[in-house]
């Protein structure tokens, strides 16, 4: 925890969400549903939730992979799960290998958005 920051705190799916104004969702994609289940509530009542998970066939299964691309892909889906957030979905190709040289790089890392909630969008880009 000490290489990451004296403010970073390590905790539970629902302490993170309490504990943020704005919410990073990263996980392993087949987790997003069940997150909606649980914390959908808690997750509506914040400003903004930008979604960065991906399907991985190798990790998530192709079969999964294949019913998420079926289903018009995962921001859709993501859209589906979380529906009453106030969702941006951030493409991620940063590949987790990266990050570290990443965080070395002077400057900033660009993650393209896109979202149907405008208010959300707008805040995710500034």
């Amino acid at each position: 925890m000490t290489s990451a920051g004296p403010s970073a705190k390590a905790g539970t799916v629902e302490q993170a969400i309490a504990f943020g104004d704005v919410i990073l969702l990263v996980v392993p994609y087949t987790a997003i549903e069940q997150i909606g289940k649980e914390f959908g509530k808690a997750l509506a009542a914040k400003q903004l939730v930008i979604d960065v998970s991906n399907p991985i066939p190798r990790r998530d299964g192709e079969e999964f992979v294949k019913s998420i691309n079926d289903q018009g892909g995962a921001g859709i889906v993501a859209a589906k799960w979380l529906r009453a957030t106030h969702l941006v979905r951030g493409f991620n190709a940063i590949g987790s290998g990266r990050l570290a040289e990443g965080a070395q790089k002077k400057g900033e890392i660009g993650v393209p958005i896109a979202g149907d909630d405008q208010k959300a969008s707008k805040l995710a880009a500034n």
